[in-house]
């Protein structure tokens, strides 16, 4: 079958990522962007010993638990609800978030709230610390 790149639209379950991008700030009449690349939501799991328990073997009502459905267990018999069954997510579980900027001397408001929650944030810098005022005229930024 085809392969799909990690953010391809049409990657469906493939999918990997998304990449967002928002204005930056630059001197005038120059438009820059900065760009946010998260993971998805890593799915579910669902804990097969207690399914199992509840009747519910490995199979297509798996997704539906990990989806929040509850389901019939697998003799029709009793409904199983997503909570007895789906196991809950840890820290590593969460997507990474990672911000790249670059050509800027600050950022917008849009792109301040799609970098909240970033694991990793690189911002370019052209002049060092103590040239800070030289490079918001030229619509960099410095190091400090």
């Amino acid at each position: 079958g085809r392969r799909f790149l990690s953010n391809e639209y049409h990657a469906g379950k493939e999918r990997r990522c998304h990449v967002r991008a928002g204005e930056l700030r630059h001197v005038p009449g120059i438009f820059t962007v900065g760009y946010v690349v998260e993971e998805m939501t890593p799915p579910k799991k669902i804990d097969p010993v207690r399914a199992q328990e509840r009747g519910v073997a490995p199979g297509k009502k798996y997704n539906a638990l990990k989806n929040g459905f509850s389901v019939m267990n697998d003799d029709g018999t009793e409904e199983v609800f997503p909570e007895e069954v789906v196991v809950e997510g840890r820290h590593e579980d969460r997507p990474r978030k990672l911000v790249v900027l670059g050509d800027n001397c600050g950022i917008s408001k849009g792109m301040k709230e799609l970098s909240i929650g970033a694991d990793v944030l690189v911002n370019e810098v052209t002049l060092s610390g103590g040239r800070r005022e030289e490079a918001i005229q030229k619509g960099h930024s410095t190091a400090r």
